[in-house]
């Protein structure tokens, strides 16, 4: 992207897709990006997940039978979760790998507070998509992954693409099951373990994927990928949750990764079939309200969200769906008073990759950064 000489990098972003490797990007106060040096960084294939452990030390990256494409389903015979560690200057190093049977397809990944506790959301095949279970493991400081105790299975083989989260006071893990639109939960005990089923929840929508808090974690949000809807869910004082009234909330095709604005005000989910990112305001009650101007051009590039520590910008990254070809590229857009979004002038910046499809980016301020 082109920029004011004057620019300031003031975010880093880490990006996986299909193929192997891992992009690394500079991103600039102006709105502007660059890819950083020796990026992309070698990685697993057929991510589908990207997660950074609180302390901004390690990055894990689960590696399986994503979708049908030539390096998931070489990684079908390999399937591992990636431990990368975060040097000192921004690049990645191999801190090592857990490996799974063949065929286990790992896919979304949950840590702790305490960066130790990781919950892996699995399942066999294609995307995960049957046989789904859970399993705790632990991260030690040097960035080893051991399993703490067996695979939860959540019991039907039909469950499958699981993915979880931990409540917000750190006492339960919300399991979903996006094949069958079941959310289970589980009590969390004292040293991490996964306790007993609590609650079963079937949602509304369908395929519900990307589950993300919002800022005062009154409420869960989902995308709903295959019913091209955001499902919305009240966290109750007892922890278990209730789909309000009005869920699921229009949004476009095979909708993905919900994203809220530094302040709280506003949603915007990327729709990679329309090729169109949704911006909504969000109400008290968690309801979601259509922004002016939405949906929002944003071809070929409408499947992940990265905002700038200034709030000023959206930075976008995602791959064309209606091509031969998928690669993954990334974009801007300077985000207005209403929340609505305008494209920036910068050119898009291609990342080396090819087919995001999930979860699949993490950014953090340089600042920050060890």
């Amino acid at each position: 992207m082109t920029s004011q000489p004057n620019r300031k990098a003031t975010d880093r972003l880490y990006v996986i897709a299909q193929s192997p490797g891992m992009a690394v990007v500079d991103l600039y106060d102006d709105g502007s990006a660059e890819l950083f040096p020796g990026s992309p960084f070698e990685s697993g294939s057929g991510g589908v997940d990207l997660r950074v452990t609180p302390d901004g030390k390690y990055l894990l990256a689960p590696a399986g039978w994503g979708l049908p494409m030539g390096g998931g389903m070489r990684q079908a015979f390999k399937p591992e979760i990636g431990v990368y560690r975060v040097e000192d200057d921004g690049s990645v190093t191999s801190a090592g790998k857990y490996r799974f049977n063949k065929f286990v397809t790992p896919l979304g990944t949950e840590t702790a507070a305490n960066g130790r506790d990781v919950y892996v959301g699995m399942g066999h095949g294609l995307a995960g998509m049957v046989g789904g279970s859970i399993q705790h493991f632990h991260l030690s400081e040097e960035g080893v992954l051991s399993p703490v105790s067996p695979r939860r299975r959540l019991g039907k083989f039909s469950h499958g693409l699981v993915q979880s989260k931990i409540s917000p006071d750190g006492t339960k893990l919300y399991v979903i099951s996006a094949i069958t639109n079941t959310i289970f939960t589980y009590g969390l005990e004292p040293d991490g373990s996964i306790g007993g089923l609590i609650h079963e929840l079937q949602v509304k929508g369908k395929t519900p994927v990307n589950p993300v808090y919002s800022p005062d974690k009154r409420f869960l949000f989902t995308a709903n990928e295959n019913s091209s809807s955001i499902g919305v869910l009240e966290i109750g004082p007892n922890g278990l949750l209730t789909e309000i009234p009005t869920s699921p909330f229009p949004a476009g095709g095979a909708v993905h990764n919900p994203t809220f604005s530094r302040d709280g005000r506003y949603v915007w989910a990327g729709n990679p079939i329309d090729e169109t990112i949704s911006g909504y305001s969000l109400r008290e009650n968690g309801e979601l309200i259509a922004l002016p101007g939405s949906p929002y051009p944003s071809p070929g590039v409408a499947m992940d969200f990265a905002q700038s520590s200034n709030g000023k910008w959206l930075f976008v990254t995602g791959s064309p769906v209606k091509a031969t070809k998928w690669p993954v590229k990334l974009v801007s857009f300077e985000i207005q008073e209403d929340g609505s979004l305008v494209r920036s002038q910068h050119p898009a910046v291609p990342l080396g990759l090819q087919f995001e499809d999930g979860p699949t980016s993490i950014s953090f301020p340089i600042a920050e950064q060890r």
